[in-house]
């Protein structure tokens, strides 16, 4: 054997680990491109949906996949996909509606394979809570060996062994009824409004067999390629609009925005007509997941100049990426500090490593524009494109009008901020107060289980004494009638409220309010 003296030995050491660094540092480029919102809060009338028939969901194990960033994260139970099929071996025939759902909630992570539930509480394993993440990516991988896993961000942090007699065991039965957004409780229908997903999603990636832990590590923040061997539903949603979802795969999985699968029942599956009347569409947003390897970065411009990143990675944090222009737009390209950028010149941003930011102001009236900008980095180049499309400014923007009642004892919690197309939130202003009742702003010490609850629980109000900014995330308010003031010829109040983002305002909402009076002895506040 050869023996190395200490000072080699250390020479030897460093050159080994910067080998290690050199393998690991990768570059990638470019965004995400769209997304698929899903906005799925308190309007019975209406949930947004996108069906498929998953024609070869049959196998002996399985993967789904997909980035999510849930919105409305006080939501108690949502379901971002599900998947129900009929087999006659399955008895009772109710489990068949459960063929493979995954519910998230609050403090837990659960999925349903018939009528087989693994749990993971977050109070005993934080990593299963997906609320209140941002964008976060998740997986779930089965076997018929009754092996389930849960991955978080490409780390396993979850698995389940089913017995012998295991659901997890039965092969997937093909050509069901596949729902992202909602979970039908019957063969593709009878859906229950309060576990509908409001949220982002972007990335649904479904394979045959249940890939390994190395494979959902490497691949979960990057783009696969369409030909994967095994990958038989693969969803960008970079349509921007079309009602069409692309399934990127030769399997022909493809979606429909706002629609069912049109699956007949020919199992004679008795089960209750509830269809949700309509299905609706899901919106498309600019996707902020941190997927590489897509280098497409659309971004929505109003009239006046907006900063652009030009979205790169790297493995390494602090390495400086050199980022170039490679063509110019339209409009006017400038740097941070304000100097013109031309075709081949280097973009400088004294702040950023990774993801230089640029300066576009579009010409007037323009409809479409891009660019395209390269990322160099150990020899290793690639190109992005950026494409730049229009959006309404805030001025332009209108509110939605409401409406509800409510009996005179009791109160109502409203929404009334959201989110913009790249986004951000839209913050929320009151313009005038009701005449009657009390408005109080909702502050959040804690975590209320739903919206609804919130207004029994006086340590989260604070009353609104005056018109202005609704200082909470997403524009929450609470309307409590006064006690016993409404009377019969006086059972109807309103107010106004706008949007607010960057210092700009929108038009009027305007929100009405009618009173049951209800006939019972005066309620007085409690001492």
């Amino acid at each position: 054997n050869m023996k190395l003296y200490p000072g080699l030995q250390t020479i030897f050491a460093m050159l080994f680990f910067l080998f290690i660094l050199a393998v690991k540092t990768e570059l990638l480029v470019g965004g995400s491109g769209f997304a698929h919102y899903y906005n799925n809060q308190f309007d019975v009338t209406k949930t947004d949906l996108t069906g498929f028939v998953w024609e070869n969901g049959d196998g002996n194990g399985g993967t789904v996949e997909f980035w999510v960033n849930f919105i409305d994260e006080f939501k108690d139970e949502q379901v971002v996909f599900s998947y129900s099929a009929f087999d006659g071996s399955v008895v009772p025939a109710y489990d068949a509606a459960n063929e493979l759902t995954a519910f998230f909630r609050h403090n837990r992570f659960y999925v349903y394979r018939g009528s087989e539930s693994p749990v993971c509480e977050t109070d005993t394993n934080p990593g299963c809570e997906f609320y209140d993440q941002g964008w976060v990516h998740f997986a779930m991988t089965w076997t018929t060996n009754a092996s389930f896993y849960v991955y978080r961000n490409g780390e396993k942090v979850f698995n389940y062994q089913g017995g012998p007699s295991s659901q997890f065991r039965r092969p997937i039965v093909g050509n069901g009824c596949a729902i992202i957004g909602h979970e039908p409780d019957a063969f593709c229908n009878d859906f229950d409004v309060d576990q509908a997903f409001d949220g982002i999603l972007d990335e649904l990636r479904i394979w045959s067999y249940a890939r390994s832990d190395d494979q959902i590590k490497q691949y979960y923040n990057r783009t696969v390629s369409e030909s994967s061997i095994g990958l038989n539903v693969y969803w960008k949603f970079d349509e921007d609009g079309s009602d069409l979802i692309t399934d990127l795969t030769n399997t022909g999985n493809d979606g429909t925005a706002g629609k069912l699968p049109g699956i007949k029942n020919v199992a004679k599956f008795i089960a209750p007509e509830i269809y949700i009347t309509p299905p609706t569409k899901p919106k498309y947003v600019v996707s902020g997941a941190p997927i590489s390897g897509g280098g497409i970065v659309p971004v929505l411009a109003w009239e006046d100049e907006i900063v652009v990143e030009l979205l790169s990675y790297s493995t390494d944090s602090n390495e400086d990426i050199v980022t170039k222009i490679i063509s110019t737009p339209e409009g006017s390209l400038i740097d941070m500090d304000d100097n013109t950028l031309n075709e081949n010149d280097t973009v400088v941003d004294s702040v950023r490593y990774h993801s230089k930011r640029v300066k576009y102001t579009p010409v007037p009236g323009f409809s479409l524009d891009s660019f395209l900008y390269s990322v160099e980095l150990d020899d290793v180049i690639l190109i992005g494109t950026v494409y730049i499309t229009p959006d309404l400014p805030v001025e332009e923007l209108i509110p939605p009008d409401l409406s509800f009642t409510i009996n005179e004892d009791d109160g109502r919690v409203l929404v009334l901020g959201g989110m913009g197309r790249n986004g951000e939130s839209l913050s929320v202003s009151i313009d005038t107060l009701p005449s009657k009742g009390v408005l109080y702003k909702a502050n959040f010490s804690g975590v209320p289980n739903t919206y609804k609850n919130i207004y029994t629980q006086a340590d989260y109000l604070e009353k609104i004494n005056a018109i202005g900014l609704v200082e909470n995330w997403r524009g929450i308010v609470v309307y409590i009638p006064e006690k016993d003031e409404f009377i019969a010829d006086k059972l109807y109040t309103n107010f106004t409220y706008k949007y607010t983002l960057d210092g700009a305002h929108s038009k009027l909402g305007t929100v009405n309010i009618y009173v049951n009076e209800v006939n019972d002895k005066p309620v007085g506040e409690s001492a």
